[in-house]
């Protein structure tokens, strides 16, 4: 096996710690657990001492968060996946620089899917990231300079400012853009054009129909596949796969 992802767990319910460990070592040989612990500071001492890969982290725990725990690093040299029984704290996650984020009771298949990418970043290079999404977060930075835009629609042009534009979605050969206004106006172009003009600022093609404007996101929840809630209330689902790339590219930019 060319790449072990070494593992710790950090968790204070015992049941959650025991069955993480079994699921891991049973299911993926690939994973070696290192160290487990029941609250953070031991967790500390065994991050220290083996220097994992990647830290299975839960949120809720009694004498310190997960959430807490995570500001004690001023730098991080190991991916975080959260694991929690509440589906509420995706933001918090984002921010805090989640590699990836797992409900319980955990789903071998959405586990198998963690470790396929954490096996990925880790072969891809020293930063975790793959070079195309490297190249999307450079991209996105640069391109912030980027106040206006011109909108083909309908009616001829429409000149916004490129925050003003909630979501594009697709609507069969066409596409629909939502703008902060609550306005949509209708395009003959598909959303592929779209995506292709857009993926430099800011915006993700988070499911086949829809592309999303980054800034707009207000909450993120992993429950039943996961969905996004944008400033218009719109409700869009992340299409499978695409959830710990769109952690990424949030990471990559100021939320608030």
């Amino acid at each position: 096996m060319d790449t072990i992802i070494k593992a710790v767990i950090i968790d204070d319910e015992l049941h959650a710690r025991e069955s993480l460990k079994m699921l891991l070592q049973e299911k993926f040989e690939q994973v070696e657990v290192c160290g487990i612990s029941s609250n953070c500071m031991d967790g500390l001492k065994i991050i220290k001492a083996k220097k994992p890969d990647v830290v299975f982290l839960d949120i809720h725990m009694p004498e310190m968060s997960g959430l807490e725990f995570l500001d004690i690093f001023d730098f991080r040299d190991f991916l975080v996946v959260f694991t929690t029984a509440y589906n509420n704290h995706a933001i918090e996650a984002i921010k805090k620089q989640a590699f990836d984020y797992l409900l319980k009771p955990i789903d071998e298949d959405e586990l198998d899917e963690t470790i396929h990418k954490i096996l990925f970043k880790l072969k891809s290079d020293k930063d975790a990231l793959s070079p195309n999404l490297e190249q999307t977060i450079k991209s996105m930075i640069i391109s912030e300079k980027v106040q206006k835009v011109t909108l083909p629609y309908s009616k001829g042009y429409k000149v916004v400012n490129v925050d003003d534009i909630v979501m594009f979605k697709g609507n069969n050969n066409y596409s629909d853009i939502h703008l902060i206004d609550g306005s949509v106006l209708l395009s003959s172009k598909t959303l592929l054009f779209f995506e292709t003009k857009f993926s430099s600022l800011r915006f993700f093609r988070i499911h086949k129909s829809f592309l999303i404007n980054l800034v707009h996101i207000k909450e993120m929840n992993f429950k039943d596949g996961g969905a996004v809630t944008l400033s218009n209330k719109e409700v869009v689902p992340i299409a499978r796969g695409k959830s710990a790339e769109l952690m990424q590219l949030i990471n990559g930019i100021n939320l608030e």
